[in-house]
């Protein structure tokens, strides 16, 4: 499973706001298929200038809402299934235990092309 996930928070830092617009135009991100293997994913995960959106815990410092602009647990070779949106509230914060209860909305395209959207609550653990 491939599960990367770029978290923009509404309530970052101020330095960190003024950081977001050049961090979105660099999350480019492109599915290109072939008929050999099946969709291929170019995350920018390997940027070094996005190392430091992987790490909730060092730049969310807020409860607001998050986007997670890229977010891939498919495990279809065809890339059907797909979430390609998902919205995270994270419940409170235990700095002490470093987990984060989250309620999730995800977007999901359909083998058939429909689209559908799942609700559900998840912990986070550090």
């Amino acid at each position: 499973l491939l599960a990367l996930s770029f978290l923009i928070s509404k309530g970052v830092s101020e330095e960190l706001a003024e950081q977001t617009s050049t961090a979105e135009e660099e999350l480019e991100y492109t599915i290109s298929t072939t008929s050999l293997s099946g969709p291929s994913f170019n995350y920018s995960g390997t940027n070094p200038e996005l190392v430091k959106y992987q790490d909730a815990w060092k730049f969310v410092t807020s409860n607001e809402s998050f986007l997670m602009k890229y977010r891939n647990f498919n495990t279809s070779p065809t890339g059907a299934n797909t979430t390609s949106c998902v919205n995270a509230t994270m419940i409170e914060m235990n700095e002490t235990s470093h987990s984060v209860p989250y309620n999730y909305r995800l977007l999901i395209r359909t083998t058939t092309g429909r689209r559908r959207t799942d609700d559900y609550n998840q912990i986070t653990t550090n």
